[in-house]
């Protein structure tokens, strides 16, 4: 099975065609060097699924052991996603970006997740494990409210055909299915109303509502709370029952539940999703899963993006996954499915002891 290979470009190459990209180094348009830093971009990019494969693979075994049903799916940064980090942190090197490849696994509950993450880190004995760049925002919530356990390595491989993607970093996310039911509805959020929260922007509003949220669901699964919001129950859910009454929750996600198209594919293999927020449908092009599919699939993923990058309306995205299960729980914020999100906020707002 042939994957897309690194191109013989170093590292400093890969800053500048980052650089180029975002606009910081200067060229002239549509000039050859111009056309070799996109090159080199999209290249870098996809020589990141190979490596990002091999760590899911032992990871999907892992969880399964742990769990009966884990969510694992896998994903590419997409590149409007990698060149706005780019464009937020002055100082980042688009070489050093973390989560170009990225892993996700959801375990049923904050236990198995713990588990799961404690199982990894001593059963991989061949990548790279990068400390520095890990993080525990189960144990220490973000201020934003975003809770998870991240992981960093570094791909190794002894083997003729794994080396050549050695070096290549992969990130993996661990989260419990309340905080990936956070999580997603949040970015439900950020696609229909065009904020950027889980960037860390976005109205001050819709922010302090997931906050306070994310806090209450600390709360249920007796973690710790998100920095800054009440620390009494009721205080809590008090002002959790103003915001959604002030935003329109309920109503508003509801709308967009009812109103977006579904996927309807069946088959295991490789998606080019665009989300029509307009509209409210879902397009997708689906691609087998083999060398040339594979090369399809990241073809048309450019070409759909390029197309829609300045449009709002629009949100394009390549994902992988097992079977339509995993792909539709994995991207529930492109179906709109807020509907675990509604229960446990009915259940906050409702009457409280």
């Amino acid at each position: 099975m042939d994957w897309i290979k690194p191109g013989d470009y170093s590292r400093k190459n890969v800053d500048k065609s980052g650089e180029i990209i975002i606009g910081t180094r200067k060229v002239e348009e549509n000039s050859q060097e111009e056309i070799n830093a996109f090159n080199t971009f999209n290249n870098w990019r996809a020589s990141h699924a190979y490596p990002t494969h091999i760590i899911m693979m032992t990871l999907r075994k892992i969880s399964k052991d742990i769990a009966p049903n884990p969510i694992c799916v896998q994903r590419l940064k997409r590149t409007k996603s990698i060149i706005l980090k780019l464009m937020r942190f002055s100082k980042m090197k688009l070489s050093r970006i973390q989560d170009i490849g990225g892993c996700r696994v959801v375990m049923p509950n904050v236990e198995l997740a713990r588990k799961l993450a404690e199982n990894y880190i001593s059963k991989n004995k061949r990548h790279k494990r990068i400390k520095s760049r890990e993080g525990n925002y189960i144990n220490n919530p973000k201020s934003d409210g975003y809770r998870s356990i991240h992981l960093v390595y570094g791909y190794h491989s002894i083997n003729k055909v794994g080396k050549i993607f050695n070096g290549r970093l992969v990130e993996i996310q661990i989260r419990s299915q309340l905080q990936h039911i956070w999580a997603t509805a949040l970015e439900t959020v950020d696609l229909f109303t065009h904020q950027t929260m889980k960037f860390g922007k976005g109205n001050p509003a819709w922010k302090y509502f997931f906050k306070l949220v994310s806090s209450a669901f600390a709360m249920i699964e007796q973690c710790p709370p998100v920095p800054e919001t009440p620390k009494e129950k009721k205080e809590l859910y008090n002002e959790i029952r103003r915001m959604a009454k002030e935003l329109n929750i309920h109503e508003k996600m509801i709308a967009w539940r009812t109103t977006i198209g579904h996927l309807s594919a069946k088959k295991k293999g490789l998606f080019v999703l665009r989300l029509d927020m307009k509209n409210k449908q879902i397009n997708y092009i689906y691609f087998k899963d083999d060398k040339e599919g594979r090369k399809k699939a990241n073809e048309e993923y450019i070409i759909e993006e390029k197309k829609y990058r300045d449009d709002k309306n629009y949100d394009v995205v390549l994902v992988g996954a097992d079977n339509i299960t995993e792909l539709t729980s994995g991207y529930r914020n492109y179906f709109a499915d807020t509907n675990e999100f509604l229960k446990y906020l009915q259940i906050i707002i409702g009457p409280q002891d």
